[in-house]
Formats: structure tokens, C-alpha cells, sequence
């Protein structure tokens, strides 16, 4: 699954939690779920901080807010396989064959990404750039 321009950052975002992880066969991935993470976008930041900083929020958030779940479960990592930061840079943050949790009933068929664009802010123009690629 060859993306043009993908910058691989997986070794520099914190991961926990391994054990629950789970993987599946790169052909199982049948949807692209696109996702804003709904943080603020300055004009200028630093991207990979701010991906450590979403996957410190998914590994101590507690995802097991369901029906009949009584332990909690925390996430192992940046939920989303791929960021696309404001120049439209795109970073591969998670093996597009490791399921995340990021749509429920996508997760395990979708490949996630995620925009960072902040509640009321409009993708830029590289950014949607970026999605179509």
C-alpha cells in the first residue's frame, strides 16, 4: 500500500499497553475513515509534538466505556495510522496492518486518518491535497 511522500514516525510516538494490540492482513483494510482530532491549529506548532501528546491522551484514556466491560482498558498508542499536519505533510504513525480504535465498527477494516484541524476550522488546501493523495 505504497503512499506517495509518507513520512514514517512510528518510532518516535510513545506506545503502551501492547497487549492490546491486534493486527490483521493488510488486505482486510476495506475503508478510509477520515477523522479531525479537533485540537486547535495554530498558525505555527510542531506536529510530532503534538501526535506524542494525542498518543499520551490514547493510552490513558480509558476505551472501554461499553455495556457489560468492567475493567479498564487503555489504549496502546496513536489511534490513527496516518496525520496530516497544516503543510499538508503526511506521517505514518501506526503499521497499517495494527488495528486501532478509532470508528468502532471500522476498526478493524479501516485504515484511520487524521487531519489535524481544530472544532470550527476549515482543512487547508494542502491538507485536502494531502487526503487525495
Amino acid at each position: 500500500m505504497p503512499i506517495r511522500g509518507l513520512t514514517d514516525i512510528r518510532n518516535q510516538l510513545p506506545t503502551a499497553n501492547r497487549q492490546n494490540m491486534a493486527f490483521r492482513p493488510i488486505g482486510a483494510i476495506g475503508l478510509i475513515v477520515v477523522h479531525y482530532d479537533a485540537v486547535a491549529r495554530p498558525a505555527q506548532y510542531d506536529p510530532i509534538q503534538r501526535y506524542k501528546d494525542e498518543a499520551n491522551y490514547h493510552i490513558h484514556k480509558d476505551w472501554s466505556a461499553r455495556p457489560g466491560v468492567t475493567r479498564p482498558i487503555y489504549g496502546f498508542g496513536l489511534m490513527y495510522h496516518i496525520k496530516i499536519d497544516a503543510a499538508g505533510k503526511k506521517y505514518q504513525c501506526q503499521p497499517f496492518e495494527l488495528i486501532t480504535w478509532h470508528a468502532r465498527a471500522g476498526n478493524a477494516s479501516g485504515l484511520a486518518i487524521c487531519v489535524d484541524l481544530g472544532d470550527g476550522q476549515d482543512p487547508l488546501p494542502a491538507q485536502l491535497t494531502a487526503l487525495h493523495e
